[in-house]
């Protein structure tokens, strides 16, 4: 019996040092997707052309994919949102512009 339990025992040591890896892990990614897309809403200023955002977005590391704009009727501008993915989107950055120049950039959450 003594000899199951330890069988027990290391298998909970080794699932609870996998969990504690995985979530140290996890923890590590957010932080470093948030400064990346924090650093990117703070280059991003109002008044730029809309045509520099690709550069920005390229320096630190923003796939472009994410600069697609869309036009809000209700508010009468364009807008698009680089989403800090490990947050599942609750949290980005988002800028709006006029189609040339933006008018603001500033980091959101959907909480």
């Amino acid at each position: 019996m003594n000899e199951k339990l330890r069988g027990i025992a290391k298998l909970f040591g080794k699932l609870l040092i996998g969990f504690a890896l995985w979530f140290g892990t996890y923890l590590g990614f957010l932080g470093w997707e948030t400064r990346k897309v924090s650093l990117f809403c703070a280059d991003v200023h109002p008044g730029m052309p809309i045509s520099s955002l690709a550069n920005v977005a390229e320096a630190h590391g923003i796939d472009q994919r994410w600069l697609q704009s869309y036009y809000s009727e209700r508010k009468k501008d364009w807008s698009f949102f680089v989403p800090i993915s490990a947050t599942m989107g609750e949290q980005s950055c988002t800028v709006r512009h006029d189609g040339k120049i933006v008018v603001s950039a500033r980091m959101s959450e959907f909480l």
